[in-house]
C-alpha cells in the first residue's frame, strides 16, 4: 500500500467486473445459438412434409441475416460494457493518507469520500464463492456515528456521516488485506473477515 497516491483497485478487480457484467450477455450468446441450432433441426425435419412454402421460409436468407444480426447486436453491447467496465474500474480509486482513507469514484458524477480514521469503527472483508475464484474481496468499512469530530478543511470531499457503509465492492483479496490491516492499525479496532 503506496501512501499518499491514489491506487486501483487491482487486476483481479477489472477481470471480476468483467465476468460480472458479461457473463448475463454469454448466456444470451448461448441462448442465440441454440435457437440457430433448434432452426437448423427444423429444417431438416420439415423438409419431409414436402411443402414448399415451409421449405422456401426455412430455407431463407432471412434467418441467417437475423442471426448474424442478432451476434452482431450482441458483439457491440459486450464490447460497449466491456469499456465502460474499464472506464468504472479506471475512475475507482483509493488512497491512504496520514489522516483519512479517501475513495474517488464515479464515470460522469465523479464522487471523492474522505474517512478519517478516527471515524472508522470496523473494518470487514467478505468473500463470496465466486469472489474466492477470482482472488478477489468485498471491503465493508462502517463509520462510526460520532460526528463531533471536525472535517478535514476540503469541502468538496464528503466526509460521510451520512454513510452507513462504504463498500469496496470488489478489490484483489491482498489489497483488501493489506488495507484492511493499515485500517485496523490507523483506527486502532480489530479486524475481521467474514466468509459468506
Amino acid at each position: 500500500m503506496i501512501y499518499g497516491q491514489y491506487q486501483k483497485l487491482g487486476s483481479k478487480a477489472l477481470n471480476y467486473m468483467l465476468y460480472q457484467k458479461i457473463a448475463t450477455y454469454l448466456l444470451i450468446l448461448l441462448i442465440i445459438i441454440g435457437l440457430k441450432l433448434a432452426i437448423n433441426n427444423s429444417i431438416t425435419k420439415f423438409s419431409a412434409i414436402n411443402s414448399p412454402f415451409i421449405e422456401n421460409i426455412l430455407n431463407s436468407s432471412l434467418i441467417d441475416i437475423i442471426f448474424k444480426t442478432l451476434i452482431l447486436i450482441w458483439l457491440l453491447l459486450v464490447i460497449v460494457l466491456a469499456i465502460i467496465v474499464y472506464l468504472q474500474y479506471q475512475n475507482y480509486r483509493i488512497m491512504v493518507t496520514d489522516d483519512c482513507l479517501k475513495i474517488t469514484r464515479g464515470l460522469l458524477n465523479k464522487e471523492e469520500i474522505s474517512l478519517p480514521y478516527s471515524k472508522i469503527e470496523s473494518v470487514d472483508i467478505k468473500q463470496s464463492f465466486d469472489n474466492q475464484l477470482f482472488g478477489v474481496s468485498r471491503l465493508i468499512i462502517t463509520p462510526t456515528n460520532d460526528l463531533d469530530e471536525p472535517t478535514p478543511p476540503n469541502s468538496k470531499i464528503n466526509t460521510s456521516p451520512d454513510i452507513d457503509e462504504e463498500i469496496i465492492p470488489v478489490i484483489d483479496n491482498n489489497l483488501a488485506l493489506e488495507l484492511q490491516d493499515v485500517l485496523a492499525q490507523k483506527a486502532n479496532i480489530s479486524k475481521i473477515k467474514i466468509q459468506q
